[in-house]
Parts: structure tokens; sequence; C-alpha cells
């Protein structure tokens, strides 16, 4: 007798065979070889199919590719020539303009010559001004001389007025006491001295030297121009074409500096002497014979190179200013532009500061050392600022 397990495993194996056997009476019938290849073959024909498709679509796509590629072709010509033809129009008119720029420059550089020729002459006609002006001043200083601003006696003004003298008499004669030091004006160190020579009667034995010399000084002012050129040659580099020269020393950069001498002069003449701008380039101008001319612009600037290069001068004198046991403000008013600024003066025993301001008040002390002056000064107790 078999058992359980063994009689359904022989069932399956029966079952496994029958359909195995159905599968191999088919393939020798031909039916599932049929079958299959019905099968393949309609799946064949479908691809076909596709594909064909597929060639038909890449075959539309390849001719509408070619279509736009020249019509591509055709816009990128038309708008290369209309580009060529802009081009060919832009440069004949910048030829035009630069034909007309030479020209301008040649009429500006001959206006420019003519401005300076009148420049010349119109400072010219200011001296001849100024010269006939003095003279005016001179002939009515003569004019109106009399014995009151003169030397003239009194008794040479007709219809003169009495002029009473209430003083004492002293006994005394007119003019400097015996033993009255007078008051000479200031010798100055002598930058030459020209000896004068002694006549030939002097040396005749009737005439003896007392030992003294007799000195008279001739005191002027000069104001000379100096220039002092500095040239060196430059070389080309035959590798690199840059071009090299020697360096010339620190602060020429540009063909023409001005030193320091001319500049602290304007910036004295504009500022400490309150000179404007255009008189202050005109007073060089004529100082220097026509030599120099300083452009409204540079004189203008000094002012800000002045504050500029005086940066640890004034950072010192605030501290200073911090330091003092006391200090004076006010506020003051000035005309910028037509228009009214507000200027704090600080001041102590030995610094005072200028400090321009838009506002008065708490407004206009920020950043200043009164500001800084207050926030040191706190009170012990309370802890409130002063």
């Amino acid at each position: 007798m078999l058992s359980n397990e063994a009689y359904k495993y022989m069932e399956n194996l029966q079952y496994k065979v029958k359909n195995l056997t159905t599968q191999v009476r088919a393939f020798k019938s031909g039916e599932k070889y049929q079958a299959l290849t019905d099968y393949y073959g309609n799946c064949l024909a479908c691809k076909d199919r596709e594909i064909h498709k597929q060639k038909l679509e890449l075959a539309e796509t390849r001719t509408q590719y070619i279509d736009v590629r020249n019509n591509w072709q055709e816009v990128h010509e038309d708008m290369e020539k209309e580009h060529s033809r802009e081009l060919a129009k832009k440069e004949r008119s910048n030829k035009a303009l630069w034909r007309q720029l030479v020209k301008k420059q040649d009429e500006n550089d001959g206006l420019r010559q003519k401005l300076q020729t009148t420049k010349e002459h119109y400072y010219q006609a200011l001296i001849e001004l100024e010269e006939e002006k003095g003279k005016v001043m001179k002939l009515k200083a003569q004019i109106n001389r009399d014995y009151e601003t003169s030397g003239i006696p009194s008794s040479m003004k007709p219809n003169r007025k009495k002029i009473t003298n209430n003083r004492e008499k002293t006994g005394r004669k007119p003019g400097g006491l015996p033993g009255h030091e007078g008051h000479r004006r200031k010798q100055h160190e002598p930058t030459s001295t020209v000896t004068i020579p002694v006549p030939d009667k002097l040396w005749h034995p009737d005439y003896k030297e007392t030992g003294r010399i007799i000195t008279k000084q001739l005191v002027d002012i000069q104001i000379n121009l100096a220039v002092t050129e500095r040239v060196t040659p430059e070389f080309r580099d035959m590798a690199t074409g840059q071009r090299l020269h020697a360096d010339f020393p620190e602060g020429l950069v540009n063909e023409v500096t001005y030193g320091g001498g001319v500049k602290a002069l304007a910036f004295l003449i504009k500022n400490h002497c309150n000179v404007s701008v255009l008189k202050t380039s005109d007073l060089l101008y004529v100082l220097t014979m026509g030599k120099l001319r300083l452009s409204a612009g540079m004189i203008n600037n000094l002012a800000k190179d002045f504050s500029k290069r005086t940066q640890a001068e004034q950072k010192k004198a605030f501290a200073d200013m911090l330091l003092a046991p006391t200090m004076y403000t006010d506020f003051t008013t000035a005309r910028v532009n037509g228009k009214n600024h507000a200027v704090l003066v600080c001041a102590n025993d030995t610094h005072v500061i200028y400090l321009a301001k838009e506002n008065k008040g708490h407004k206009g002390i920020e950043g200043t050392p009164v500001e800084a002056y207050q926030g040191i000064l706190v009170h012990d107790h309370d802890k409130t600022f002063c």
C-alpha cells in the first residue's frame, strides 16, 4: 500500500506526463508550430508597419529641416548684407563727423589763440588802468593837500580857519629832546653788499678816517618764476613693444606740476586774505609778468588738498580740545552758494576749530568736539550727561 504523500506525488507526475504528451502530440501534428508561426508573423508585420511609419516621419522631418535651413541661410545672408550696408553707412558718417571734428578743432585752436591774445590785451589794459588809477589818486592827493594833511604851512591856505593852541608852553625846543633815542627802521640781513668807492679827494692828507662805516640798505622784494624741467630719454622694448624711461621724482605725475610755494601762496591769498578765486589767479598772473596762470579749479581744490594733508594735525587738535579743562563754543553763519549755513567754532587756549554744519543746536554738534566733550563730562551720582 502506498502512503498518502506517495499517492499525491504519483498523481502529480501523471498530470505532468499527460500535459507533456498533449504538447508533444500538438507539435507532432504541426498545429502548435503553425500557431506560433502565425503569431510571430503578425508581430513582425506590425513592427514592419511601425518601421515604415517611422521612416516616412523621418523623411518628412528631414525635408522640413532642409527647408528651415535654407530659409535660415537666406535670412542670414539678407541680415549680413543689411549689416554690411549699415556698417558702410556708419563708416561714411564717422568719416564725415571726423572731418567736422578736425575742422572744429582747427577753428577752436584759432579761437583759443584769439582768446589768449584778447586776455593778454585785457590784462595789459587792466595793468595800465591800475597805473592810471594810481596816478589819479596821486594827483588827487596832491590837489587836496593842505596844512592838515601835509607839511604845507597853514598860512599858504586861503580862507583858512584859525587853529587854537591850548597847550601850555614848556620852554623846550620842538623836536626830539636830548637823550631821546630815535625810532629807526629795522635793518635786515643783506643778501648782497655793494661797496661805494671812496672819492679821490678824500684820500688827501687833510682828511682822516674816523673808523666808522656808514651803511644804508635798500629793501625790495622780487617774485621770480622758478621752473625746473626734468628730462629723460625714452626706450622701447623690442620684444613686447613697451615704452620705458627712468623714474621721475615723487609727485611729478603730470606734464606740469605746481610746487608747494605756488600752492601755499595761492592758498594764503584766497583763504587767509579772503580774495576771490579769479582775483587770486589774476594777482599771480600780474606778479609773474603774465607767465603763471592758475585755473579756478586748481585754486578751489587747494583747501580740500590742505584738509586732506593735515588730517593728523586735525586729529591732534581734536584730541587736545577734549583734554582741555574748558572749551568755548559758538555758532556763526556763513553764505555758501547763496544759502545760509552754520559754522561751529570750538576753541580753547591753544586751538581753534571751525566746523561747517547745515544746522544749529543738537544736530549741529553731532560728530564734533562738543558732542564728544559732553560724553566725557558724566555726573558721578546720577550718571547723566551735563
